[in-house]
C-alpha cells in the first residue's frame, strides 16, 4: 500500500510565504546585489564616463598645483575657494580632501573619481544607519539597497566635482544630530550639516529647510543646551561662507542663473507682476521635476547627468512610491466609507517616509530657483538620499501586511541589474563620447603633441592644463606655459 502525498496545505502555504526563510532569502539577496552596486562605483572609472569634464580636470590640475608650489592653478596661495569655469569655485572642503587623496592615490582619472565612488558609498553607510535610527533594520535595508541601485547616485558617484560630498555631510550631519540627545551629536551634526553647505551652492538652500524640519521632528527631546549646541556649531563652521555670501564673492553663478534676476523678469514675466511670476515660475520649475519621464523612464536631459535608459528613480523606488499611493488611496477610502471616526496614528514608518517627502522637495528647491537645464539631476542631487529614505520607509511599512511586495523587489532589483549594469558599461560610453569630451582624452592618450595641440585649441587652457602634467610631463608652472604655446598656434 502506498502512502498518497498531498501538496501542502493553503495555510502551511501561506506560512512558508509568509515565514522567516523567505524573509531571509529576500534579505540575503537584496543586500549582495546592495553591495555588487556599491563595488561597481569603482570599477571602469578609466572608462565610463568615457571623456574628462572641465570640472573634473581643474579639479586635478588645482591640487596638482597646490603639491607643487604651494598655489591653486591661477596663482592664490593655499586658497580658501579655487576659482572654477563659468563663474564657480571648488570649495576648501572639496579641494583640501581632494588634496590629501591625490597624494596618496595620484592624480590619475581612476582616483579623481575613486574619491566621489567613496563618500557616495559613505553616503549610503550613514543612510542605512539613520534609516535604522528612525525606522528600524528593516527600513534601513531596504533605503541601503535603494540608496545603492540609485541611477541617480550612481552617476554622481562617478564623477570627480565636489558635488558627490553633499549628500554624504548632510546624511551624516541628520544622522548624528538624530542619534541621541547628548551635546557632542548635536555638535557633530550642526559641524557636518554647515560642511555640507560649503561643498556645493544649492546645498546652501537645502541646510536651512531642512534644519528647520530636524528641530519640529525632534521637539519633543529638544534641550536648551542640545539646541545650543547644534545652532552654534553650525553657526561657527558657516561663518566663512556666510561672510563671503553676503560679500558677494560666491554668488557669481548663482545669480546668472537665478530665476530672480532683473533681466529675467523683465524678459520672461509678461502680464504679471513680479511676485506672481516668481510664484508661478518656481511651481512650474518644481513640476518639472515631478514629470514622470525625468522620475521614471529616461531622467535629466542631459546625458551627461543620466545615462537616460533609466529615470532618476530606481525600480524600487517605483514600487515604493506604487505602495504609498495604494496605502495613500486605500486610507481615503476607508476614511469616506467607515461611519467610525479614524482615530489610529500612522505607524513610525509613514511618518519617516513623509519626512523624507518634504526633505527631497527642499533639496529641489534649489533647481527650482534657477532657469537654465531644466529639469536637472544635479543641482537636485542632495534628493536621492531622502528618495531612498522614503522607498525604505514606505516598503517596510508594507513589507509585512503584502508578503508580494517582497518577490516584486527582489524580482525588480534583479532586472534593475540586469537592464541598466551592461547599458552602462558598454552602450553609454558610445552614446555619451561626443558630449564628454571623448575626444579630448583620446588625444591626450595617444601622446601626440600635434594631434593634442589641434584638439585642445579652442578650449580654454585652464580646462586643459591637467592633460599636459598627467599625459605630457609637464608641471604646473610649465603646464600654464605649454598652454599659451598652444593657444597662440605652436606645440
Amino acid at each position: 500500500m502506498t502512502m498518497e502525498v498531498r501538496p501542502p496545505s493553503g495555510g502551511r502555504l501561506l506560512a512558508i510565504w509568509n515565514g522567516r526563510r523567505l524573509e531571509r532569502l529576500m534579505a540575503v539577496i537584496l543586500a549582495v546585489l546592495a553591495v555588487g552596486w556599491c563595488v561597481m562605483r569603482f570599477i571602469g572609472l578609466a572608462k565610463v564616463p568615457p571623456g574628462v569634464g572641465t570640472d573634473e580636470m581643474l579639479a586635478g590640475l588645482h591640487v596638482e598645483c597646490l603639491a607643487q608650489t604651494g598655489a591653486s592653478a591661477d596663482g592664490v596661495r593655499w586658497p580658501l575657494f579655487a576659482e572654477g569655469l563659468g563663474g564657480g569655485l571648488y570649495t576648501p572642503v572639496y579641494l583640501y580632501t581632494l588634496f590629501v587623496w591625490t597624494r596618496v592615490f595620484g592624480i590619475s582619472i581612476v582616483s579623481l573619481r575613486a574619491l566621489s565612488a567613496v563618500f557616495s558609498v559613505v553616503t549610503i553607510v550613514g543612510l542605512g544607519l539613520l534609516a535604522r535610527r528612525v525606522a528600524g533594520r528593516r527600513a534601513a535595508l531596504l533605503a541601503v539597497v535603494a540608496a545603492s541601485l540609485s541611477p541617480w547616485s550612481f552617476q554622481v558617484a562617478r564623477l570627480a566635482v565636489d558635488a558627490p560630498m553633499a549628500p554624504a555631510l548632510v546624511v551624516w550631519g541628520v544622522y548624528f544630530f538624530m542619534r541621541s540627545p547628548r551635546v557632542a551629536s548635536a555638535l557633530a551634526g550642526g559641524a557636518l550639516l554647515a560642511l555640507g553647505a560649503y561643498t556645493y551652492p544649492p546645498v546652501r538652500v537645502l541646510v536651512p529647510l531642512l534644519t528647520i524640519l530636524l528641530l519640529v521632528v525632534e521637539r519633543p527631546r529638544l534641550s536648551a543646551r542640545r539646541l545650543t549646541a547644534f545652532l552654534g556649531a553650525m553657526a561657527v563652521v558657516a561663518v566663512p561662507l556666510v561672510v563671503r555670501v553676503l560679500d558677494g564673492r560666491l554668488m557669481g553663478r548663482a545669480k546668472s542663473l537665478s530665476i530672480f534676476t532683473d533681466e529675467y523678469v523683465h524678459d520672461h514675466s509678461g502680464p504679471f507682476l513680479t511676485p506672481v511670476f516668481l510664484v508661478k515660475q518656481v511651481l512650474e520649475n518644481l513640476f518639472e521635476h515631478l514629470r514622470p519621464s525625468y522620475l521614471f523612464f529616461s531622467g535629466d536631459p542631459n546625458i551627461r547627468h543620466s545615462t537616460q535608459v533609466m529615470g532618476q528613480l530606481g525600480w524600487l523606488d517605483i514600487l515604493a512610491v506604487a505602495c504609498f499611493g495604494v496605502t495613500i488611496g486605500v486610507a481615503m477610502f476607508r476614511t469616506f466609507t467607515s461611519r467610525a471616526s479614524v482615530e489610529q496614528s500612522p505607524s513610525r514608518s509613514w511618518l519617516v517616509a513623509g519626512c523624507a517627502i518634504f526633505a527631497g522637495g527642499f533639496a529641489t528647491i534649489p533647481a527650482a530657483l534657477c532657469w537654465e537645464g531644466l529639469p536637472h539631476a544635479f543641482r537636485s542631487m542632495a534628493a536621492w538620499p531622502a528618495v531612498a529614505l522614503f522607498t525604505g520607509a514606505a516598503l517596510s511599512g508594507v513589507w509585512s501586511r503584502w508578503p508580494l511586495v517582497r518577490v516584486a523587489a527582489a524580482a525588480l532589483v534583479l532586472a534593475q541589474t540586469a537592464h541598466f549594469v551592461p547599458y552602462y558599461f558598454t552602450v553609454y560610453p558610445k552614446t555619451s563620447h561626443q558630449e564628454w569630451a571623448g575626444h579630448l582624452l583620446d588625444a591626450a592618450r595617444s601622446r601626440d603633441p600635434a594631434r593634442f595641440a589641434e584638439v585642445v585649441r579652442p578650449v580654454d587652457e585652464l580646462g586643459y592644463r591637467y592633460l599636459l602634467i598627467r599625459y605630457f610631463g609637464d608641471t604646473c608652472t610649465s603646464s600654464r606655459d605649454h598652454a599659451r604655446r598652444i593657444s597662440s598656434g605652436g606645440l
